[in-house]
C-alpha cells in the first residue's frame, strides 16, 4: 500500500497545469440532418460543444488553448481539424461529406480528402496470418496510403507554410511507424525475432525525432505513436534484466521533459 500512495503522489507532482496564450476563432457553417443537435470540438486536453439550431445552422466562437490538431465529431464520426490563431471557418456537413470555405479552409478540405484516401487492412482469418502475406497487406495499404498523401499534398495549392511544414513530418513519422508496425508484426506472428536489417531501421537515430518537439506533437497523431513507441522501447533497453519498477523509469524521463502537454500524455503511457 505504501508504494502505491508514492506513486499516486510522484504522479500529482509531475500533472502540471497547462497555461498557453489562448486562441478564439470562428466556427460557422449547416448540416443537413434535424436529428443533431450539437456537434463537439476536441483536442488534447479540451472539449467544447456546438449548438445545431432549428435551421440546422451553427455558429459559435472558441477559446482554444493552443494552435494545431482537433476533431470535430459529428454522430458516429471524426473529421480532423487544423485550427490556428487566425482561423474562420466556414462548415457544411452532409451526410458524410465535409467541406470547409474561409480562413484555414484549404488545410481543412486536404484533411478531409486525405481522410476519404484512408485504407486499413484487416487480418480476416488464421490462413492469412504468414509473414508473406501480413507484409503483402501493409504494402496495399499502409505504405500506399503515404505515398498517396505525399502525391495529395504536393497537388493541393495555397496551403499555408507552417501546416505544410507539420504535414511534411507528420507523413514522415508515419513511413516511422510503419518500419515499426513491421517489427511488432513479426515479433507476434512468427517463432522467431524479428530480422536484424528492419530492427536496425527502426532503431537509427532520427535527427528529426525529439520527446520536446511540442509543435509537432500538437499536430500529428503519427509523432504521438512514434513517440510512445520510442519511449517505451528505451525503457525496455534500459530494464533488460527487469532490476527497476518500470513506472519509476517511466518517471525519471518524464521529469526531464519542457512540455506539458508530452509530459502529462506520457504519464498515461505508464
Amino acid at each position: 500500500m505504501k508504494i502505491q500512495i508514492k506513486k499516486i503522489i510522484v504522479l500529482f507532482i509531475l500533472i502540471t497545469p497547462i497555461v498557453t496564450a489562448q486562441e478564439n476563432i470562428k466556427i460557422f457553417g449547416k448540416i443537413n440532418d434535424a436529428k443533431i443537435k450539437k456537434i463537439t470540438i476536441e483536442g488534447l486536453e479540451f472539449k467544447d460543444s456546438i449548438t445545431i439550431k432549428t435551421n440546422l445552422t451553427f455558429n459559435d466562437s472558441l477559446i482554444l488553448p493552443y494552435q494545431g490538431n482537433y476533431s470535430l465529431l459529428y454522430k458516429d464520426q471524426k473529421f480532423d481539424l487544423y485550427l490556428t490563431k487566425n482561423s474562420n471557418l466556414e462548415v457544411e456537413i452532409k451526410d458524410s461529406i465535409i467541406t470547409f470555405k474561409g480562413y484555414n479552409a484549404n488545410e481543412n478540405n486536404y484533411l478531409a480528402t486525405k481522410k476519404s484516401l484512408f485504407k486499413d487492412f484487416k487480418i480476416k482469418s488464421k490462413k492469412e496470418i504468414s509473414i508473406d502475406n501480413i507484409f503483402k497487406q501493409i504494402q496495399n495499404s499502409k505504405t500506399n496510403n503515404n505515398e498517396n498523401f505525399k502525391e495529395l499534398l504536393q497537388n493541393t495549392k495555397n496551403l499555408d507554410s507552417t501546416f505544410l511544414q507539420l504535414e511534411n513530418r507528420n507523413l514522415y513519422f508515419n513511413q516511422k511507424s510503419i518500419f515499426k508496425f513491421k517489427v511488432n508484426l513479426l515479433e507476434k506472428y512468427s517463432n522467431t525475432s524479428s530480422n536484424d536489417s528492419i530492427l536496425n531501421i527502426t532503431k537509427l537515430k532520427d535527427s528529426l525525432f525529439g520527446f520536446d518537439n511540442e509543435p509537432d506533437f500538437l499536430y500529428s497523431d503519427n509523432y504521438k505513436r512514434y513517440f510512445s513507441s520510442v519511449l517505451k522501447d528505451s525503457i525496455e533497453s534500459q530494464n533488460k534484466n527487469k532490476l527497476k519498477f518500470k513506472g519509476k523509469l517511466y518517471l525519471e524521463k518524464i521529469k526531464k521533459l519542457n512540455s506539458n502537454y508530452i509530459k502529462n500524455y506520457a504519464l498515461k503511457l505508464i
